[in-house]
């Protein structure tokens, strides 16, 4: 560690080392070297949106302060669910698969990196299964041009993101329905939940794209090891 440190050097830091041991884990655990690039790929990609959310978001900086390892880990485990879903997603645009098995997939992979993280639960792997049909949902209203911009995958991170570290976020994850068109839809089920700003909204779904350019990145560079 230098003797003195910009926050923005020491923000880098703390996410690389937290996903260096999150990989040397892997590697430990995971002798499938199939399954290692995979994993590691969401991983990776899962932590550059971390940082870049934590460095940009208005509630998340606040809450980060200085940082440190820990949170960095809790963070990165937040956003590499995300990756799962683009992960799927985006093969399943290559291939046609049953809808039972597109559900299948992603549970056993929400599963295998909630071990990782050493954080399994029903509840976890239910709300990832939310998360990826909000996610869903967005990415058909991108293409076909439904009007408005997709926000709530962004607002529904946000709040996971501030539950990880342990602040309330409003949001009984066991009791919503997902997907939902906007906010007001969510409001119906939720009552109260504080808006994430516009800037905060195109700020993570910039850090989400970020992810997922150095999720295929990192794949690309294992391909033969």
């Amino acid at each position: 560690m230098p003797l003195f440190e910009s926050q923005k050097s020491r923000t880098r830091r703390l996410f690389l080392e937290a996903a260096t041991e999150l990989l040397q884990t892997m590697l430990r655990v995971s002798p499938d070297p199939a399954g290692y690039r995979t994993h590691s790929s969401w991983v990776m990609g899962g932590s550059v949106a971390a940082a870049v959310a934590v460095g940009f978001v208005d509630p998340l900086k606040r809450f980060w302060g200085k940082g440190d390892q820990s949170l960095a880990t809790k963070l990165i485990e937040v956003f590499t669910y995300p990756m799962i879903s683009r992960w799927y997603g985006n093969l399943e645009r290559q291939q046609e698969v049953a809808e039972d098995q597109k559900q299948l997939a992603r549970r056993i992979a929400a599963t295998n990196i909630s071990n990782l993280f050493g954080s399994r639960s029903e509840q976890l792997l239910d709300d990832f299964m939310k998360m990826d049909r909000q996610f869903d949902y967005e990415r058909d209203s991108i293409e076909e041009a439904r009007p408005g911009i997709p926000i709530m995958e962004a607002q529904l991170l946000l709040s996971k993101a501030l539950l990880a570290w342990g602040y309330p976020s409003g949001i009984d994850w066991s009791k919503i329905t997902l997907p939902v068109q906007d906010l007001f839809e969510l409001l119906e089920q939720v009552g109260e939940v504080d808006p994430c700003p516009v800037e905060d909204i195109l700020t993570l779904n910039s850090a989400l794209a970020d992810g997922e350019a150095t999720m295929y990145t990192h794949y690309r560079s294992l391909q033969g090891s």
